[in-house]
């Protein structure tokens, strides 16, 4: 089976959804459909960063990956849009998912950031600095 890629931005081959409906069943069809679009994935996640995103060194990517993977699996024809409009809005999501759990990480502190060293003569941990009133 050959895979046709993508033609131009916004528009698709007119066998993609015969490609991908043989995806959902066939796993070499399924690789060779991801392999055609790796290049339309790639442009789709640097679109959402904003900015130039790496194969092999972006966590992003890999994220954009997964979400098309998902978007084989959950398109339906019979809806009204086209397979890629549909995977674009998949890979922005999930996207957009990582980047609010990575901002609330941020936000979190480790216990090991409130030691204090023992030159000081300070207490060491939090709960002594709570129980010597600091």
């Amino acid at each position: 089976m050959k895979i046709v890629g993508l033609l131009f931005r916004g528009q698709q081959s007119p066998d993609i959804e015969a490609n991908v409906k043989a995806a959902k069943v066939e796993k070499a069809a399924r690789e060779e459909l991801i392999a055609d679009q790796l290049t339309w994935i790639t442009r789709v996640t640097s679109r959402v960063c904003r900015r130039y995103i790496s194969r092999d060194n972006d966590d992003e990517y890999a994220i954009a990956l997964v979400a098309f993977n998902e978007a084989i699996d959950s398109y339906s024809p019979s809806r009204e849009a086209s397979f890629l409009s549909f995977a674009e809005q998949v890979i922005r999501r999930r996207l957009i998912d990582y980047f609010r759990r990575e901002s609330r990480r941020q936000q979190e502190y480790p216990w090991s950031g409130f030691q204090v060293g023992e030159e000081d003569s300070n207490p060491k941990c939090v709960t002594d600095c709570i129980s010597a009133g600091y």
